[in-house]
């Protein structure tokens, strides 16, 4: 669509959907619909354009101007995101990912000697319990080939740690010792040795802005915790730390505390436990890495930020 400019009492959203591969949308058409803030429906289209401008919506100058910005298409995850802001004569850009239901992974970007574009550290880190980088890269390679998912779920985490900095100045990665690569590794937790500072740093308000704040969590759903926390970052898709701290470190490393990583759909407790939760124990199924992967990258791009996991998800 054609902008014509938004009028002085008027605002313009404009909004670009790409797929999982972080592609421009093709093949289909997209609903966009635009819900403004007094949740009336100002924009409810078929298009097959993935780049389009919305002009002429109303400003309230109050909370009417929080508008919702949702896109949807057959075979795929709906997408939205909410309190996108708009002033009189004024456009506001909106990211979205539409993600196919039953999507292929692609690993081409994480190979063994890719990974340090996510962290120079993370080859050391994925080595640092086995007598080679050789037999390293072999379990990493077999990782993404027979576990899909749990190679994603390893990404995504590791990705935002590496972008993470937190109270103290240091970046969050930095402190983890060693990945944990067992049994208990799954498509939406990893465990992991790091060192026993971090939850003194975690506990501490952030002192810059640039310092992600986390705030206690409910640990009650994660047998044998001391503790947990969680980012509050943004609306979805942030990372939740539980502490070990009664589990034995390994030989050789008194200073490290066991911690347990995940990334919940939804920021606050309730939500996630009635909508994730319950629904996954109710139809046994686990959070979904790449619809993970998905809401983190929308609230990054919504930040002005950019995420990148070295995987993408293609349709079948």
């Amino acid at each position: 669509m054609a902008a014509t400019g938004a009028g002085p009492g008027t605002a313009t959203i404009r909004v670009s959907v790409v797929n999982g591969a972080r592609e421009p949308f093709s093949g289909a058409q997209i609903l966009y619909r635009c819900i403004d803030g007094n949740q009336r429906e100002r924009v409810s289209q078929f298009l097959t354009a993935s780049d389009v401008r919305f002009t002429d919506l109303p400003v309230f100058d109050n909370f009417g101007d929080n508008y919702r910005v949702i896109v949807s298409t057959g075979g795929h995850e709906q997408a939205g995101v909410m309190g996108v802001k708009v002033g009189a004569g004024q456009e506001t850009s909106v990211a979205l990912l539409l993600m196919p239901k039953d999507g292929v992974y692609n690993f081409n970007r994480a190979r063994w000697e890719s990974l340090g574009v996510i962290d120079p550290k993370l080859n050391g880190i994925f080595a640092s319990d086995l007598a080679s980088t050789d037999a390293a890269a072999a379990r990493w390679t077999d990782k993404f080939e027979r576990e899909s998912p749990v190679a994603a779920c390893l990404l995504n985490i590791l990705t935002v740690m590496a972008r993470t900095t937190i109270a103290g100045g240091q970046q969050l990665l930095g402190f983890l010792g060693q990945v944990i690569w067992d049994e208990k590794m799954k498509q939406d937790r990893l465990f992991a040795w790091a060192d026993k500072e971090v939850i003194r740093r975690l506990r501490e308000p952030p002192e810059t802005p640039e310092q992600v704040r986390f705030e206690p969590a409910d640990s009650s759903l994660h047998p044998g915790a001391t503790g947990s926390v969680k980012s509050k970052q943004y609306a979805e898709a942030n990372l939740q730390i539980t502490f070990h701290e009664n589990d034995a470190p390994p030989e050789g490393h008194p200073e490290w505390v066991k911690l347990e990583l995940d990334i919940d759909y939804f920021a606050d407790d309730i939500t996630h436990f009635f909508l994730e939760v319950l629904r996954n124990r109710a139809t046994g199924s686990r959070t979904d890495p790449a619809y993970v992967m998905a809401l983190r990258w929308m609230a990054e791009r919504k930040a002005g930020r950019g995420f990148d996991p070295l995987y993408t998800v293609r349709s079948a």
